[in-house]
């Protein structure tokens, strides 16, 4: 089924503090327009979490998770009002973009505070009888995944990647539900990539591995101009990374 009906609203979080030289900010970009293109009139909420991040939890923000509102002071109102609005959002949307640099080995610290906001008892998953349930399921996710260095399994660097399994752990923990396996592919090259590559030892190498992709998009990934008619259709498939600083 063509996705033009059924994508009706996004969430857009953008985690890197870097401006234009930001490789994952740079592709977010372009899929956010595109995608806008594809859906006008479409619902965007979009949130530069790197340069504007959420608060980290407080002790204030635990008290307005676990205490009744009657009896929460002003502070845990004010704390848990924040998380609301963060939570609302993700229920709304009915697809995820997360654009994400390595750092560290790891996400950002912007991304780990909103991903802090966001996983909550009784609204993005459940606990009865001491069985974990997310509430989730059903929407779409896309993270662009930008780093300095091949994490790819198989390279001498692998075991340094902690972001593709932090995001597959907690998205699949309020039930955003990804492929049991990641798959691994490279495709060729625009020509333009190319004489890119050509002209500085840093270069851009797009591999697809877990959490969905928008289908025949291959200039995206490489941050080439995009049409709009390349993303008629969306299905289940790979976190796109971007190898190159983000």
């Amino acid at each position: 089924m063509n996705t033009h009906t059924k994508s009706k609203s996004l969430l857009y979080l953008d985690a890197s503090p870097r401006g234009e030289r930001s490789a994952s900010r740079r592709l977010g970009q372009q899929f956010l327009a595109t995608w806008r293109a594809v859906h006008p009139g479409a619902q965007v909420v979009a949130h530069d979490i790197g340069r504007q991040p959420p608060p980290f939890v407080t002790e204030a923000w635990v008290e307005g998770a676990f205490v009744p509102p009657d009896q929460q002071s002003p502070a845990a109102r004010t704390a848990i009002a924040v998380s609301n609005r963060y939570v609302d959002e993700l229920l709304a949307a009915d697809t995820l973009v997360i654009a994400t640099p390595v750092f560290n080995l790891s996400i950002p610290a912007a991304l780990k505070a909103w991903i802090d906001q966001i996983v909550r008892v009784g609204r993005t998953f459940s606990k009865v009888n001491g069985q974990l349930s997310g509430l989730l399921g059903g929407k779409r996710v896309l993270v662009i995944v930008a780093s300095g260095s091949d994490l790819r399994p198989g390279t001498p660097t692998a075991s340094y990647n902690f972001v593709e399994p932090y995001l597959r752990a907690i998205l699949g923990f309020i039930g955003l539900t990804l492929r049991p396996q990641p798959q691994y592919r490279r495709r060729r090259h625009h020509p333009a990539v190319a004489r890119r590559r050509q002209r500085r030892p840093r270069s851009i190498y797009p591999h697809q591995s877990g959490l969905m992709r928008p289908r025949a998009y291959p200039r995206l990934w490489a941050g080439l101009p995009v049409s709009p008619d390349n993303l008629a259709d969306f299905r289940p498939a790979p976190t796109t990374r971007i190898h190159a600083p983000g």
